[in-house]
């Protein structure tokens, strides 16, 4: 049960079904001001919950001061080792540039705020949305698009919701109940590569190779990342090159709103592709190097298939059962530069930044398709379509401008994209106006407050100081705390405050000798 108390008596009172109305009639002199300050308590029942209202309603300012403070403890908890609210830390990032840091720091914000301790039996989880999109519940891309600074915060949590997560039947939803454990809603085309990019980087930013071996479900985690890694190896197509994989003609399972984005388009299949390449780096780091060797196999044949349905100027074509439709969406864009982009040639790879610098990013945000695409008018929604974008997008955009070797136009977005925010952080989508600028979206289903735009975080991290936290820097950690946007401290990553693995050093010993 819910109740709300006033610190000044409202002048009405009415309720609509479930919503309650508050209203108060005050006359103000030019100039003045008033304050009303309510609070909301939760309790088991009606009279508890109403109790505790009306106690800290008379007492509303000493109570809103312990709020604050408590607050205030969280976020430097959130940056400090050895704290004990969170089992990890953030880096703080020391930097001349302001607008950068705010970026920074507004994401990590968004972390701490979405973050539950109360409701779920595996312990600290990261809610995806606010209650709009569900009080209880993950959704694995969401997730997918911060999981080294998710890593980095709660790797306990993490891990747990890791085994969890894997546990749920992902080939036909696509998030889960973090209370109840259940499963929710319709597949996402894009499970497989996010529940592996989650687990790759909670094992590479923390190094715990022993999760490899939980069982989630009936299989252990490792065997669930060969799962997902070997999907193309069943589900490829029964058209065209027959060797990208088919997503099916559900549009819903993919972009929903992009009608036309459906069956072999890129975007996953380069997820696919870095899948199949990190998997066999894990199994060279496990020893296993002829396993390996056919992991890899798979990744470079799949990797000349995508490369082949590039259709220049930044685009890329989709193959269909009637042939192929070509479109310029930033998804596309991200997952082949973050994935595979040692596969692009040097004209690739200026054609794609060419592309989205002039088509895609626009003002303090950026629009997910290009306006001017021939199904851009039947793709009116502001999180997938021409009219914005979603919370993940610049940030995901960011990072593989930095895989193309382009930081100062990465750089750009993170310093513009804390402008955009509205009614304090970013939306599940964001939504260009009338005058050019950004909003969080007010039509749709668009929440005021989503985790994936912790992606900023993530691209300042992986991208700006290149901290990759894949199976890959458990041998050869990657990244520097110091460049060019500044300072990273206190990073709790493998090379950084962790040390290798145990072992480690002995399997690369083996391998060499064998080799």
């Amino acid at each position: 049960m819910s109740a709300f108390a006033f610190t000044t008596r409202p002048d009405g009172l009415s309720v609509d079904g479930a919503r309650g109305l508050a209203t108060w009639t005050v006359e103000l002199e030019p100039g003045t001001s008033t304050t009303i300050g309510f609070t909301l308590a939760i309790g088991r029942d009606a009279t508890s919950a109403t109790d505790t209202a009306l106690d800290n309603a008379g007492s509303f300012d000493r109570v809103f001061d312990g709020v604050r403070a408590s607050w205030e403890r969280l976020w430097h908890d959130a940056f400090r080792p050895g704290n004990t609210e969170f089992s990890g830390y953030l880096p703080t990032l020391v930097t001349p540039d302001r607008d950068l840091a705010r970026t920074y720091y507004l994401g990590a914000l968004l972390a701490v705020y979405m973050r539950n301790t109360e409701i779920s039996s595996l312990g600290p989880v990261f809610l995806t949305g606010g209650p709009r999109l569900g009080a209880t519940t993950t959704f694995f891309w969401d997730q997918a698009e911060w999981a080294r600074t998710a890593a980095l915060l709660e790797p306990a949590g993490m891990r747990a919701w890791i085994v969890a997560a894997l546990s749920q039947p992902y080939d036909s939803s696509h998030s889960f109940d973090t209370y109840n454990l259940l499963p929710i809603g319709n597949h996402y085309a894009s499970n497989d590569h996010s529940l592996f990019r989650i687990a790759e980087a909670y094992v590479g930013i923390t190094g715990d190779l022993a999760v490899l071996d939980e069982y989630a479900g009936r299989m252990t985690v490792i065997d669930h990342l060969r799962k997902l890694a070997y999907r193309p190896r069943i589900t490829s197509a029964r058209f065209g090159d027959r060797v990208l994989v088919d997503f099916g003609d559900d549009a819903w399972e993919l972009l929903e709103c992009v009608p036309n984005y459906r069956h072999a388009v890129v975007s996953f299949n380069a997820g696919y592709v870095g899948m199949l390449r990190g998997f066999g780096d894990l199994l060279r780091l496990l020893g296993d190097e002829e396993e390996a060797a056919q992991a890899e196999a798979d990744a470079d044949r799949l990797a000349a298939a995508v490369v082949d349905r590039y259709a220049g100027h930044g685009r890329w074509s989709i193959m269909t059962p009637h042939g192929g439709d070509v479109i310029g969406h930033c998804l596309d864009f991200a997952l082949v530069a973050a994935e595979m982009s040692e596969s692009l040639s040097g004209e690739q790879r200026s054609e794609l930044v060419d592309f989205v610098s002039t088509k895609l990013i626009d003002g303090d945000w950026m629009r997910a398709l290009d306006p001017s695409d021939s199904i851009a008018p039947l793709s009116d929604r502001p999180d997938h379509g021409a009219a914005g974008a979603f919370a993940a997008w610049p940030g995901a955009t960011a990072y593989g401008l930095c895989r193309l070797g382009r930081p100062e136009i990465a750089l750009g977005i993170l310093q513009r994209a804390h402008r955009a925010t509205s009614g304090a952080l970013w939306g599940q989508a964001m939504e260009v106006t009338e005058d050019g600028g950004y909003r969080v979206a007010e039509r749709g289903i668009s929440n005021r407050e989503s985790n994936a735009a912790v992606a900023m975080t993530e691209a300042v991290i992986g991208g700006l100081f290149g901290i990759e936290g894949d199976f890959g820097s458990l041998a050869h950690p990657a990244g520097a705390a110091k460049s060019s946007a500044g300072t990273l401290r206190n990073v709790r990553a493998v090379g950084f405050d962790l040390r290798r693995p145990v072992g480690i050093e002995a399997v690369e010993r083996a391998s060499a000798s064998a080799s």
